[in-house]
């Protein structure tokens, strides 16, 4: 699978806590993914526009993002369904 890291938020939860998440709506249809590569956009800068890291999935789990993201205001996105990818380990 690969993963679009929107921006540096999402990357440090990835460096920190070792999960991304994933809006249940967009489920692909090879699920569950075994591998996870994360894409980097334009937000990251020059060294943007590829894929630097991935890592072996350890365990999917399901939640509303108000569980994921307890200090978000709430939105209309809070009450939306969620794949919590945790990884192993990730690589460079």
């Amino acid at each position: 699978l690969v993963a679009l890291l929107r921006g540096k938020r999402d990357f440090a939860t990835l460096q920190t806590a070792g999960w991304y998440r994933l809006p249940v709506a967009y489920t692909p249809p090879r699920w569950p993914p075994e591998y996870i590569a994360f894409y980097q956009p334009k937000a990251f800068g020059g060294d943007a526009f590829r894929i630097r890291y991935f890592g072996k999935v350890a365990r999917i789990t399901t939640a509303v993002r108000r569980e994921l993201f307890p200090n978000e205001f709430e939105s209309e996105k809070s009450g939306k369904l969620y794949h919590r990818i945790e990884i192993e380990r990730m690589h460079a």
